[in-house]
C-alpha cells in the first residue's frame, strides 16, 4: 500500500489506505544471510550467484541479487527478487520458475540498487529483512515513450527518460511460517518541490507459469482498465470497508512448474495492466488507457523533502491461483466462503482438471464478458479447494482431452464462513497411440490430429483482446484446423493421448525431407486408437544442413518452452541444427541434446537475440558463453553508466547499431551478426532506412529512441546476413513481409555493393504449433548430425560465402554456366562451388534451376531476379519500403521446365518427391549482373501444405473434416516456397560490379 510521510512528522491523513496489523511470529526458523553455493537454487530460471542474499523459513527460499549492473532482461539492477522455491512437506526445494520482477518508477525509470543489506537476521525469532538502496535509473529494456506514440498521443514530458531526485529503499521482510515476503519500498524526495509520479512494476514469470488477474484471466491482453466497483468485497483492512478483487496477479506452474505458483498482492484501488512480449506491468492505481492517452496525470505524490512508502507482497503458492488468492485474502482481511470438490472421469479421480469461477458481467456479448474471479487445479486424488467472497458466481470445469461436462457452468451462491462442495464428472475421452517408423527404424516425428476440439477454449474478451478461462489462449495456441498436436522422440513411441471422442484425420512428418502419413481415426470413448505410422525419406539433401537460426526457450520472457521441449521439436520437424537465441540470454544446449542422448541427430551452437526495444534485434552466433554472468555473457547493448546517471540527459544513450555489431563480432568465437525480422530495424518501427539511397540512409528520429541525436547516420553495414523471411507468420511472411517489402532491402543492398546474405528462420517461440515454416539450408561438407556442434564456426562461414538457401519445403538449387576464353565455367550454392560466374562479354550464360520436393508441397512456378530493381511502395514522407517482382517466371508446362514424379517406395502412401528442371537463357551478356532464384506453388494452381505446415488456412470453406482434408485449393494456407541467395556473372573476368540503385516499376 501506498504510505506518504513527511520528514519532520506523519500527517496520517495522508495516508492511502490503512495497513492491516502486522502478524505475531509464530516460533519457527527465519533467516537471512549471504548467498553460498550450497544456499542456489535449481530450476530453469535459476539465476542466483554466490554473494547474493537469502531469505528463508519454513516455506520457501528467496534469492535477493546482489547490487550492480546485471544484464538480464527487466533486471538491469541487482537487489531485487530473482530467484523463488517454495518447499514441499518434507522440505525439498521446488525449481525455480520465475525470472523477475522489478519496480517501475514513473513508467521508465527503476531503482538501481547500489547496496544490498541485512537489516535483521531472524536469529532472534523475528522477522528477518534484508534491504537495498539506490536511486532511480533508466529501465533500458522498454521505451513506452516510443511505444505509446502509436497511440496518437505522447508520453508526459514528466515521464519520459526523466531523472528524477529521489533515494529508493526497499526492504524485503519475512516471517516466521509466512507465504508471502512483505516488500516496503520508500521513496525520498530529495527535492524542495512535490514530485507527481506514476507508479508500477514489470514483472516477467517467464518459466512454465501462465499469468492469471482477476477480471481477464489468464493470458496477456495488451491493457486492462481497473475493475469496477461493482466487484469490490467486504474485507478488514481498509476503513471504508471494500477491497478491489484485483489486487493481485499470479503466475500459475503448469507441466514442470506443477507445484509452485507466484503472486504479487498490493493494496492499490484501481489498479490495471499492460502486456507485452511476456512482459507484464501493474500500473497501480489508475486505468491504463487514460494514463497512456494522457487524460490523467500522475496519480502518487512524493512530497517535498518527505517520502512516499508503497507496499506490496510477493506471494508463494503451490501451483494455484487460489493458493494466492488465499494468501490475499489473509493479508487483507477478506470476508470468505470456500468451496471444494473433487473432479473425476470414469469413476476414477482426474489430476490436473482446472477449476474456474467467475461472474458474468455482460451476456450480450458473444462470448459473454466475465469478471474471473478464481481459479484451481486438482491433485492426484482429483481434488480441488477455493474460496470465495460471498457473491453468486459461475463454476466450470476442463481438463484437455475431455469432453465438457454437460451441467456447467453451474451456479454457485457462496456465503462467508460456509463451505460448498461441487463435485464434477468429466464425460469419458477416447485414447490415442501412435507409433512412428521410416526406413531406418523408429525415429521423431510430428503428429497432429486434423478437426476440430468439441470442446473448444473458453475466452474472455477484454477491451477488443482475449483473455482466456482456463489457461492463456495465446501461449502455444494450434491453428485453425488442428485438435491437438504432440510430439515423439527417437524411440518412435509416443504417450497415450486423451482425446475428445469424435472424427479426426491423424497426421504424421518429420519436416520437408520425409513423406507425410495419414490417417483417419474415429476416437470412441473409452476405447484405444492405435496408429502405426510409417514415413520414408523421399528429397535428399546432401551437402546441406538444415538449419534455424531464430529459435525462442523457455530463456526469453516470452516462451515458456522447455529446453528439452525445444529439441523435441526440432527433430520432430527434421532439424539438423539450431541455435537457441533468446532474448538476452546465451544459453548453452548441448548439455541438454547429452542428456536426452540426441546428439548424434542434431547439432547445437549458443547464440543470442540482441533485443533493443526500438531500433531492431540481433542476432549472433556462435558465440561463448560465460558461465559467471547470469545471462551467460550476453551483450548489453544499452550500455552502462555511473548510478544515476544512466539517462540520455547525461549524455548517456544506447549503443548505435555499429557498436552493437562489432560489439557481438568481438568474441573469441568466427561468429557472425544477422538482423532478424528485418522490418524492426530497417522500418517505420525500427530506423526508417532507406535502402534505396546510397549510401542507405536513416530518417527516424534518433533521440526518441534513446540514440545519440548528433550521429547524421545509424545505419551500418558491419552485420553478415538478412532473416528476410520467418516462419512464424505463415502466408503473410511470404507474400507481404519477404516479396512485399524484405526482400526488396536485400536486393537494394546487393544493387549498390553491400551483398549480404538472406536467411529464413522459424523465430518460434511456440511447442505444438511449431511454426517451422522456414528454414536456411547451409552447404557442409559434413554428412553426420555428431559433428555439426563443434562444426558451428563452419557453418557461419558458409552462410557468410552466400552458401545459403531459404524454404519451407522444395530443396531448390541454381547454377549458373557459361564460358570465358573458350573454357566452361560454372557457379553454384554448393560447398565446392564458386558464387560467381566468369564469362566471355557477350556471350550466353546458361542459368538451371532444380527442384526436389515432397508430394505435399507441390511447385508450380521458378522465378527469376536478375539484377532486379525493387519498387517503392511507400509514400515519400513515410519509411520506405520496397517489393519485388520477378524478371522471368517459368511456370510447369512452359518451355523450360521439365518435371518428373519419383516413387521412392511404392508400399507407402506419399513416398514420392517431384523432381523439376528449370533453364533460362541470358544471352550476349555485356555488363555484370546477380541473379536470385525462388520457387512457388501458387494460389489455384498448387495445393496449400496444410496439415504439415498448418498456418493460414482460410476458415470460410473449412467448417467440417472433409472440408479440412480435400486438398483445401485455393484456400490461403501457406504455400510452397524457397529462395536461392545469389549467383554473380562476372563479364570479362575484371571483378563483379555492381549495377547500382534504380527505382524499378513492379509489373
Amino acid at each position: 500500500m501506498a504510505m506518504l510521510a513527511l520528514s519532520s512528522c506523519h500527517d496520517s491523513s495522508r495516508d492511502r489506505h490503512p495497513q492491516p496489523p502486522p502478524p505475531v511470529p509464530s516460533p519457527s526458523t527465519v533467516s537471512a544471510r549471504v548467498a553460498s553455493d550450497a544456499d542456489l537454487l535449481s530450476g530453469p530460471l535459476a539465476r542466483g550467484r554466490s554473494g547474493d542474499f537469502v531469505l528463508e523459513n519454513e516455506n520457501l527460499r528467496v534469492i535477493i541479487q546482489q547490487p550492480g549492473r546485471q544484464w538480464l532482461s527487466i533486471g538491469t539492477f541487482g537487489g531485487n527478487i530473482i530467484d523463488v522455491s517454495r518447499k514441499s512437506a518434507s522440505g525439498t526445494l521446488l525449481p525455480d520458475h520465475m525470472e523477475e520482477f522489478v519496480l517501475g518508477l514513473n513508467i521508465e525509470n527503476t531503482a538501481n540498487y547500489t547496496d544490498v543489506r541485512i537489516e535483521r537476521d531472524g536469529s532472534d525469532g523475528q522477522a528477518a529483512t534484508i534491504c537495498a538502496t539506490g536511486p532511480d535509473d533508466l529501465l533500458e529494456l522498454a521505451n513506452p515513450s516510443s511505444a505509446i506514440i502509436e497511440f496518437g498521443v505522447p508520453l508526459p514530458p514528466s515521464a519520459d527518460d526523466r531523472d528524477l531526485p529521489v533515494d529508493i529503499e526497499t526492504c524485503y521482510r519475512l516471517e516466521s511460517d509466512a507465504r508471502h515476503v512483505v516488500i516496503d519500498t520508500t521513496f525520498t524526495n530529495q527535492g524542495a518541490e512535490d514530485l507527481p509520479v506514476y507508479m508500477t512494476e514489470y514483472m516477467n514469470g517467464s518459466g512454465q507459469v501462465e499469468f492469471f488477474q482477476p477480471h481477464a484471466g489468464f493470458g496477456e491482453p495488451a491493457f486492462t482498465n481497473a475493475c469496477p466497483t461493482k466487484t469490490y468485497v467486504s474485507c478488514e483492512s481498509r476503513e471504508d470497508g471494500l477491497c478491489d478483487q484485483c489486487n493481485f496477479v499470479a503466475y500459475s506452474g503448469v507441466d514442470g512448474a506443477a507445484g509452485v505458483s507466484y503472486g504479487l498482492i498490493h493494496g492499490e484501488q484501481r489498479s490495471s495492466s499492460f502486456s507485452t512480449v511476456g512482459i507484464n506491468i501493474a500500473v497501480y492505481g489508475e486505468s491504463v488507457l487514460p494514463l497512456i492517452l494522457g487524460v490523467v496525470g500522475p496519480n502518487y505524490t512524493i512530497p517535498a523533502d518527505g517520502e512516499l512508502v508503497l507496499r506490496r507482497y510477493f506471494a508463494v503458492g503451490d501451483g494455484s491461483v487460489a493458493s494466492i488468492a488465499a494468501i490475499r485474502d489473509e493479508i487483507f482481511g477478506f470476508a470468505t466462503g470456500e468451496v471444494s470438490g473433487v473432479v473425476s472421469s470414469a469413476g476414477e479421480p482426474l489430476e490436473g482438471a482446472q477449476v474456474a469461477v467467475y461472474q458474468v458481467l455482460d451476456d450480450s456479448t458473444d462470448p459473454p464478458s466475465l469478471f474471473m474471479v478464481n481459479h484451481s487445479r486438482t491433485n492426484a486424488a482429483g481434488e480441488y479447494r477455493l474460496t470465495l467472497p460471498p457473491g453468486e458466481y459461475e463454476i466450470r470445469v476442463n481438463s484437455e482431452g475431455y469432453p465438457f461436462p454437460g451441467d456447467t457452468p453451474s451456479s454457485l451462491t457462496v456465503s462467508v464462513d460456509t463451505a460448498l462442495t461441487r463435485d464434477f464428472a468429466l464425460p469419458e475421452p477416447g485414447y490415442l497411440d501412435v507409433t512412428v517408423i521410416d526406413e531406418i527404424g523408429p525415429g521423431p516425428a510430428k503428429v497432429q490430429l486434423v478437426g476440430f476440439d468439441p470442446s473448444p477454449t473458453a475466452i474472455n474478451f477484454i477491451n477488443g483482446f482475449t483473455a482466456g478461462v482456463f489457461g492463456d489462449p495465446g501461449a502455444d495456441s494450434l491453428p485453425y484446423g488442428v485438435a491437438q498436436a504432440f510430439f515423439i522422440d527417437r524411440t518412435g513411441t509416443g504417450e497415450r493421448l486423451p482425446v475428445e471422442p469424435g472424427d479426426y484425420q491423424v497426421v504424421v512428418s518429420r519436416g520437408p525431407r520425409y513423406s507425410a502419413f495419414r490417417q483417419n481415426v474415429s476416437i470412441l470413448p473409452g476405447q484405444v486408437t492405435t496408429v502405426q505410422a510409417e514415413i520414408v525419406q523421399v528429397v535428399e539433401t546432401d551437402g546441406f544442413v538444415h538449419s534455424d537460426f531464430h529459435v525462442h526457450a523457455i530463456d526469453s520472457p516470452d516462451s515458456e518452452v522447455t529446453r528439452e521441449e525445444r529439441v523435441a521439436v526440432m527433430l520432430a520437424e527434421g532439424m539438423d541444427f539450431f541455435t537457441p537465441s533468446d532474448h538476452g540470454v546465451r544459453a548453452d544446449f548441448l548439455p541438454t541434446l547429452q542428456a536426452m542422448g540426441v546428439e548424434d541427430l542434431i547439432g547445437v551452437a549458443a547464440s543470442s537475440e540482441t533485443t533493443t526495444f526500438d531500433y531492431g534485434h540481433f542476432n549472433s552466433w556462435p558465440v561463448t558463453v560465460d558461465p559467471e554472468s547470469i545471462s551467460g555473457g550476453a551483450f548489453d547493448w544499452a550500455g552502462a553508466a555511473p548510478p544515476g546517471e544512466d539517462f540520455p540527459a547525461y549524455g548517456n544513450y544506447n549503443l548505435a547499431p555499429k557498436a552493437i555489431i562489432s560489439g557481438l563480432l568481438d568474441d573469441p568465437m568466427d561468429n557472425l551478426v544477422q538482423i532478424n525480422h528485418i522490418g524492426s530495424h530497417f522500418g517505420a518501427s525500427g530506423l526508417a532506412i532507406d535502402t534505396g539511397k546510397t549510401p542507405p540512409a536513416s530518417s527516424a528520429e534518433l533521440a526518441a529512441k534513446r540514440l545519440d541525436p548528433t550521429l547524421v547516420n545509424a545505419f551500418d553495414a558491419g552485420f553478415d546476413a538478412l532473416e528476410v523471411w520467418i516462419g512464424t507468420n505463415g502466408r503473410g511472411a511470404i507474400l507481404n513481409e519477404f516479396l512485399g517489402e524484405n526482400a526488396g532491402d536485400w536486393f537494394n543492398l546487393i544493387n549498390q555493393g553491400l551483398v549480404r546474405t538472406g536467411i529464413a528462420n522459424s523465430d518460434t517461440h511456440d511447442r505444438r504449433f511449431t511454426r517451422t515454416s522456414a528454414r536456411t539450408l547451409v552447404a557442409s561438407d559434413l554428412d553426420s548430425a555428431a559433428d555439426l556442434s563443434a562444426a558451428a564456426e563452419q557453418l557461419a562461414a558458409a552462410v557468410q560465402a552466400g552458401k545459403a538457401i531459404g524454404s519451407n519445403a522444395p530443396f531448390l538449387l541454381l547454377r549458373a554456366e557459361g564460358v570465358y576464353q573458350e573454357q566452361a565455367q560454372q557457379a553454384g550454392l554448393q560447398t565446392e562451388a564458386s558464387t560467381t560466374l566468369s564469362v566471355d562479354p557477350g556471350s550466353d550464360v546458361e542459368l538451371v534451376a532444380t527442384v526436389a520436393t515432397p508430394e505435399w508441397a507441390a511447385v508450380d512456378a521458378i522465378e527469376f531476379y536478375i539484377n532486379n530493381q525493387p519498387e517503392r511502395t511507400s509514400a515519400v514522407d513515410a519509411a520506405a519500403r520496397y517489393r519485388v517482382c520477378p524478371d522471368l517466371r517459368i511456370s510447369a508446362g512452359d518451355d523450360g521446365w521439365v518435371s518428373e514424379k519419383v516413387v521412392v517406395n511404392a508400399s507407402v502412401p506419399g513416398a514420392s518427391r517431384t523432381s523439376i528442371s528449370v533453364t533460362v537463357t541470358l544471352a550476349n551478356l555485356a555488363e555484370d549482373a546477380w541473379v536470385v532464384a525462388m520457387a512457388r506453388g501458387s494460389d489455384g494452381v498448387s495445393e496449400p501444405l496444410f496439415p504439415i505446415l498448418p498456418a493460414s488456412l482460410a476458415r470460410k470453406g473449412n467448417t467440417s473434416l472433409d472440408d479440412l482434408i480435400d486438398g483445401n485449393l485455393g484456400e490461403a494456407g501457406t504455400p510452397a516456397f524457397a529462395f536461392t541467395n545469389p549467383l554473380f556473372i562476372d563479364v570479362g573476368n575484371d571483378g563483379w560490379t555492381a549495377p547500382g540503385v534504380a527505382s524499378g516499376t513492379c509489373d
